[in-house]
């Protein structure tokens, strides 16, 4: 669950509950062979989103919300393939910054 958050200022926040999204194991998920779209957002943990993305069908187009933003690991990094195997990319001006 995530709340957004805007202040006086106008400055934008959220307040997540992570809560069942920590507990997906990716082992349980399923896709179907003729899966032609993934979409998945990042309030999923990083490791998650990953083992999704590179088991699923190559003509499969992958989609990824970056909200909420948060800070990742140098080893995640774009360079280093943290959006790796991503068609589409969806952000807005915070995760973008």
């Amino acid at each position: 669950m995530s709340v957004a958050i805007v202040d006086a200022r106008g400055d934008y926040g959220a307040v997540i509950v992570s809560g069942a999204n920590r507990e997906i194991d990716p082992a349980e998920i399923e896709l179907p062979a003729t899966l032609g779209a993934l979409l998945l957002q990042s309030e999923i943990p990083d490791r998650v989103n990953q083992t999704v993305i590179y088991r699923a069908p190559e003509s499969c187009r992958v989609i990824l919300n970056a909200a909420p933003a948060r800070e990742a690991p140098p080893e995640h990094s774009l360079a280093a393939g943290r959006f790796a195997g991503v068609d589409i990319l969806v952000v807005n001006h915070v995760e973008a910054a």
